[in-house]
């Protein structure tokens, strides 16, 4: 168990962190140690809340280079690194780069050797053994005291980069230890210690032999392989050419990549021309370091939750025997014969796997020889298996009538019929829409019900004649569906993507048959919400209601293509066709409403205001992009006269994201004269109607709603979700509060009532 901390200072950072300073009495170095920590804002607000109910966030390691403490790379790369942790919605953890303390602590009149210049090696000689082990602060302390005490880095979800020194400490930390790393950069690291005049000193002294030091030379280490590692896709490096150590020959970034190319490592080296070996260099291109940690830590995120997923759906089949079909062969030169056959649970020293469509049992020993059955089976086992065409008991929150809390239920969950696909849902976040209508403001609002439209699903079971998904696919509901039928005009149509195929259905609570799938423990039928009632366990949906997503993004982030974030860039995107150079103002700040600014900043808008009535708001809007803030309860005029002041004439594009019919009305009379056009996104309450002069519409204005942000569902959500895959669109900031079981949701509507609330998504 690490050792108690205790927080020196914490301060607000932009995009919405928190950077703080944190001392403990370390183990590995006997003396105390201070690290910074930069946290994003979909972290726990209170640090010191107990670890079992943070996120598990994952985290980059900052090593500063020579002479430096763990404040250097906080005061003078931390502007932009911050952002883009947040961005990226990562942890940046700083320690310092050696043991400080009193006189007991070794040092020397050096700047490169000593306190300031640990270079992150256990040393072996007196008088630096005692304390300098700094190798074991980083890679064993450190990591396990960010995990137990802040659900930081877990699951090994940690990465790795630093400057000169800490460069080198990255490389060979990481080279070392593949497995305890997703990933590893470096700004001008000392590539070949064992060959420069600061790697010999240290290793001299650390050590009392070079020689030794080759087990902490990145070149070394790459050297001994034949093979490149399997962990590492590339290794980036930042070189600035106009540095001085490296025509000095103290970074030799040459020779690592010469090692690398001999054992097939890739490894990308950016010479910078006219950069030098200062943190102004470091700042330049920190957030391409970020970004690119930030890339291969959401995959590796993504590939452990989905592991865990498979783990679960097998626990209903362990130790006992599985029937499926299988290829026989009955007797020599016979055709193999298709039969069902029983498959025994395993006996000591055997394993039973599934291979994407293989079931086979197999010998520990002899992995190549000794298959002892080897089966095939259209679909592979996973969670369908011994429930697929059967009812499932499960929880949900069962919305019993308007204005009650959500109750907790076990209800049973009808087998999909044709047409129909049923869905283990795994991350659900929560929409104002979901309040709205449990709030008794829809129209179409029925009760009993189970609400939730937002959601991140795995195919348990499909019905007949269901193509586009299968068995283990993972999806989002779409209430918005998308038949694709070359009969329907709609789903034809460029011009909607309103594809009326289940409306009529979908609006009574009902599935395509006009009946439901769910049913309380006395039988009675419960109605579905939206096509989707994503407040349980497992749900049924239309097929085409279902968009087939990639399994890279974890499906509590993907989730949220389910509804508002989807619908505020699409607003943007599709609906308005926002172009380079527009202005744009933003009513609500929100989820959707930050959603809009965002979009609006990705499509090239100038000026982007946003206007809220909580002004704690404005600093995440800032951080997507607006260029202007409005608190509009402080105006002495009506806020679409301050914004026509503002900007002499209005702005090109408006967007209202409150459903308040008043704020509507203003976001279409702040609309640029001549050519605005003002856009309605938030749904207004029951019997709530807008109006406005006839003459803002006769001065050019234009008046337009989106639904979904135009997005044709099943062909448009996998793409976002790709773009989010690929570091093009982050949505981490959106994400404010994770609760985990279905049974939190009521805590979710607590937390979104609170008004700092963006998305709580609810992990089942």
């Amino acid at each position: 168990m690490s050792a108690p901390y205790a927080i020196l200072s914490q301060n607000r950072v932009g995009g919405g962190g928190t950077y703080y300073r944190i001392s403990h009495a370390s183990v590995s170095t006997k003396t105390p140690m201070t690290f910074g920590l930069f946290v994003p804002s979909r972290y726990v607000t209170n640090i010191t809340e107990k670890s079992d109910n943070k996120t598990n966030v994952p985290v980059i390691f900052w090593l500063s280079g020579l002479t430096c403490d763990d404040t250097n790379f906080a005061q003078k790369a931390g502007a932009r690194a911050f952002l883009a942790g947040e961005k990226e919605g990562v942890a940046i953890v700083m320690p310092d780069t050696s043991p400080r303390g009193d006189n007991s602590v070794p040092n020397v009149d050096s700047y490169d050797l000593g306190i300031g210049a640990g270079f992150y090696v256990n040393a072996t000689k007196a008088p630096y053994s005692t304390h300098y082990h700094m190798y074991n602060y980083v890679t064993i302390e450190l990591p396990n005291l960010l995990k137990e005490h802040f659900s930081i880095g877990k699951d090994n979800l940690r990465s790795i980069t630093g400057h000169s020194m800490g460069g080198h400490g990255a490389l060979t930390i990481a080279i070392k230890d593949p497995s305890n790393w997703v990933s590893v950069s470096a700004f001008s690291p000392i590539c070949n210690p064992t060959n420069c005049p600061w790697g010999k000193k240290a290793f001299e002294n650390y050590f009392g032999s070079v020689e030794i030091g080759k087990a902490h030379d990145a070149t070394a280490l790459l050297s001994e392989r034949s093979t490149p590692i399997a962990e590492f896709d590339d290794i980036l490096i930042d070189q600035g050419d106009a540095d001085n150590f490296l025509t000095e020959k103290q970074l030799l970034p040459e020779n690592l990549v010469e090692a690398a190319g001999r054992c097939g490592q890739k490894v990308t080296l950016r010479m910078q021309k006219g950069y030098d070996h200062s943190y102004f260099f470091i700042a330049s291109f920190i957030e391409d370091h970020v970004s690119f940690h930030g890339k291969r830590l959401q995959k590796r995120s993504a590939q452990i939750l989905a592991s865990k997923a498979a783990a679960n759906d097998f626990a209903s089949t362990a130790g006992k025997p599985i029937t499926c079909q299988a290829m026989v062969a009955r007797g020599p030169k016979q055709p193999l014969s298709l039969e069902t056959i029983t498959v025994a649970p395993p006996k000591a020293g055997e394993k039973n796997y599934c291979c994407n469509s293989i079931r086979y049992t197999e010998r520990e020993l002899n992995c190549k020889q000794d298959v002892t059955i080897i089966t095939t089976n259209t679909n592979p086992p996973t969670m369908s298996e011994p429930t697929a065409g059967k009812p499932i008991t499960c929880q949900a929150m069962v919305a019993r009538g308007p204005k009650q809390p959500l109750s907790l239920e076990t209800i049973t969950v009808a087998p999909p019929k044709a047409g129909e696909v049923r869905v283990k849902v795994i991350a659900n976040a929560l929409c104002h829409t979901d309040v709205y209508t449990l709030d008794g403001h829809d129209p179409e609002g029925l009760f009993p019900s189970i609400l939730g439209h937002e959601a991140g699903c795995i195919v348990e079971s499909v019905g007949e004649g269901v193509t586009s998904v299968q068995v283990g696919d993972h999806v989002i509901p779409c209430y918005t569906p998308q038949c694709a039928a070359p009969s329907c005009i709609f789903c034809q149509s460029p011009k909607t993507n309103l594809c009326p195929q289940i409306r009529g259905t979908q609006g009574q609570g009902l599935m395509p048959d006009g009946t439901v799938r769910f049913t309380d423990k006395d039988g009675k039928p419960i109605y579905h919400f939206m096509g989707c009632s994503t407040m349980s366990e497992y749900t049924v949906l239309a097929e085409i209601s279902c968009a087939k997503i990639s399994k890279e993004l974890a499906l509590e982030k993907a989730c949220l293509f389910g509804c508002g974030v989807s619908t505020g860039l699409g607003a943007v995107w599709n609906t308005c066709k926002v172009e380079v150079d527009s202005s744009v103002a933003v009513f609500g700040l929100g989820a959707v409403g930050l959603a809009v600014i965002q979009g609006a900043k990705m499509a090239g808008a100038s000026r982007i205001i946003a206007v809220d009535i909580n002004p704690e708001k404005f600093a995440a809007a800032v951080a997507l992009g607006a260029t202007d803030t409005v608190d509009s309860s402080k105006l002495d005029k009506p806020v679409q006269a301050h914004i026509v002041e503002m900007t002499k004439w209005g702005v090109d594009y408006t967007f209202d994201c409150t459903g308040n019919v008043n704020v509507m009305r203003a976001a279409l009379e702040c609309a640029h004269r001549g050519w605005g056009t003002s856009c309605v996104i938030g749904v207004a309450a029951s019997g709530h109607e807008i109006s406005t002069r006839p003459f803002q519409l006769v001065t050019g204005r234009t008046w337009k709603g989106t639904a979904f942000g135009g997005f044709k569902s099943r062909r448009d959500v996998p793409k976002l979700v790709q773009r989010c895959i690929d570091g093009k669109l982050p949505v981490d900031h959106f994400i404010t509060h994770t609760l985990d079981g279905v049974d939190k949701t009521n805590d979710a509507i607590e937390a979104l009532h609170g008004g700092e609330c963006l998305r709580a998504v609810v992990r089942y």
